[in-house]
């Protein structure tokens, strides 16, 4: 498995467990995290033509604003063998949403008080 496909897995995961937080960025649609000196920013590329899908980005910059890296789904489907299960940039994309919009917290109170 690619570092890559590791490193979104592991963002997802900690996203949806509620231990990465995410806010709305100063762009519509973008959204942000930081880790001491990097920022992680999501947001989706529209398509070029009417047959292309959304794309989504994962950017990675540093405190300077330097881009470190880019992931997006296609690329990250690529380096997992294009496996039905591998993640994607949507799913982190989604959890991220969810997190900044405070809807992951109300999901997760909600399903505390169904168990």
């Amino acid at each position: 498995m690619s570092k890559a496909v590791e490193f979104v897995e592991k963002l997802i995961k900690k996203t949806e467990e509620g231990e990465i937080e995410w806010q709305r960025g100063p762009t519509p649609g973008f959204i942000v995290t930081r880790f001491d000196s990097v920022t992680l920013v999501l947001y989706p590329v529209p398509a070029l033509a009417k047959h292309d899908a959304v794309r989504y980005i994962l950017r990675m910059r540093n405190v300077r604003g330097t881009v470190l890296d880019e992931i997006d789904d296609w690329e990250l489907a690529e380096e997992a063998g294009h496996k039905k299960d591998s993640p994607h940039v949507i799913d982190l994309y989604r959890a991220a949403r969810r997190s900044a919009t405070g809807a992951l917290e109300v999901m997760q109170d909600i399903m505390a008080g169904l168990k």
